[in-house]
Formats: structure tokens, C-alpha cells, sequence
């Protein structure tokens, strides 16, 4: 699953085309947002960051099983 798909006008002087993202792994979102959350904690050194990105993603995980996915 994805975040963000979005489909975007290509203008010159009229629309020209468009273009498309994808967006993001639904699951890489997940584990960004957590490991922002957690960023002052690693900048005064009280987390490992290698530690905090690796809890992210299995938090990640957890959360896509939690909506069946």
C-alpha cells in the first residue's frame, strides 16, 4: 500500500500532460514518523539511533498488521 499517490497537471501554456507519483511504501511513512518523534532523544544521545530506526520499522510492521495489511 501507498502514501501519497497523487496525480499532478503538467502545464505549458495549457495542460500538457500529467504526471504521476506513486508516493511512498505505506510502511517506510510508518517508521518516518515514528523516528521523527524520536529525533531530540537521539540528537542528546539518549537512543541509539541504528536501535530507534530498526524499533520503527518493526513498529511500522506492527502497525500494518493491525490494519490487515
Amino acid at each position: 500500500m501507498k502514501a501519497f499517490p497523487s496525480t499532478e497537471p503538467i502545464y505549458r501554456d495549457n495542460v500538457i500532460g500529467m504526471k504521476q507519483s506513486n508516493g511512498m511504501d505505506l510502511r517506510d511513512y510508518f517508521a518516518i514518523r515514528f523516528a521523527q518523534s524520536q529525533i531530540e532523544l537521539i540528537k542528546d544521545e539518549q537512543f541509539d539511533a541504528l536501535e530507534t530506526f530498526k524499533t520503527s520499522y518493526k513498529l511500522a510492521d506492527i502497525m500494518l498488521k493491525a490494519r490487515g495489511l
